[in-house]
């Protein structure tokens, strides 16, 4: 118990930290999930917002169902649709507990460019075809939605695949690095394996590690294959 006590320290500092800046406090922005409101002016396709004031307090977001349901989007019904957000793609505006406590009413020096939660940022996203994102995407490569990746699988921003050990269909089902490989003996498993190295023993170029390739480790090695080749014809 007691090795949690500088860990605990370490979270309250760092919960000071976010609330207050420069010993000022700052508030921190509501995230609503609703549906738009039928009886005011629908903006078609709209999936998330924020409102233009800074510091920034409210963003919102709608569901992309929700106008295909109430055909009041420019999208084919039976397509399947993803809002086009990303907080980590730096194209949209986003809190900055930095920044957070500079309103317009009280700049006190600060207004500049670079303290803008709006610099070049966007504060509409809307609801697009899967089909228009990058799909079919091999594991370790960027993405913002499950629907791009070969495994189905997006998370923390880039496609993942099965682990070390995990039964396999091909390479791309495994995580990056690795490679789906086949046991020699009953009832011949297939798992993903670590990408071999130098030196190491291969069958084919797939189970290599990027910039190497399968081949014989010697010239006596090409001598003894090609023997083996004759006495098995």
């Amino acid at each position: 118990m007691m090795a949690l006590k500088p860990l605990a320290a370490f979270f309250m500092t760092m919960m000071m930290f976010i609330t207050t800046v420069l010993g000022k406090e700052i508030s921190c922005p509501t995230l609503q999930c609703d549906d738009p409101l039928e009886d005011g002016k629908i903006d078609y396709d709209l999936c998330w917002s924020v409102d233009e004031t800074q510091p920034l307090m409210t963003y919102t977001a709608h569901k992309c169902e929700w106008y295909l349901a109430k055909e009041k989007s420019n999208l084919e019904i039976d397509v399947i649709s993803t809002c086009d957000f990303s907080a980590s793609s730096g194209e949209y505006a986003w809190v900055d507990e930095l920044t957070q406590d500079i309103t317009s009413s009280n700049t006190e020096g600060r207004a500049q460019p670079e303290n803008s939660q709006f610099k070049r940022k966007k504060t509409k996203a809307y609801c697009r075809e899967v089909a228009a994102f990058n799909q079919k995407l091999n594991n370790g490569r960027s993405c913002a939605s499950s629907l791009q990746c070969n495994t189905g699988v997006c998370d923390s921003g880039k496609c993942v695949g099965l682990e070390i050990g995990a039964n396999c269909h091909s390479n791309m089902d495994c995580a990056e690095g690795q490679f789906c490989e086949r046991e020699r003996s009953w009832p011949f498993w297939s798992t993903c394996s670590k990408l071999r190295t130098s030196y190491q023993s291969c069958r084919t170029d797939f189970e290599c590690v990027a910039g190497s390739y399968c081949w014989y480790a010697a010239g006596k090695n090409v001598e003894e294959d090609l023997r083996n080749e004759g006495k098995s014809n």
